[in-house]
């Protein structure tokens, strides 16, 4: 069983997580028209990349979360 602590600190993460997609998604809109050709391929390549590595943050969060869920 997690303590109460430990769950709803995972549940923080996942907020965040899903609030940082959010900001991952304003800055592609702002700069889709900005960038050259070259930079574009460039910024698509570390956008997947980010959400690559916040899907597996959020995913690991989650498994925090149903590990047993809190004690009490």
């Amino acid at each position: 069983m997690l303590d109460q602590i430990t769950f709803d600190r995972s549940e923080e993460i996942a907020d965040a997580l899903h609030e940082q997609a959010g900001l991952a998604r304003a800055l592609e809109a702002y700069l889709s028209d900005r960038l050259s050709p070259e930079d574009a391929n460039i910024f698509n390549a570390l956008m997947i990349s980010q959400e690559h590595c916040r899907n597996r943050a959020m995913g690991l969060s989650g498994d925090i979360a149903r590990s047993g869920g809190p004690s009490g």
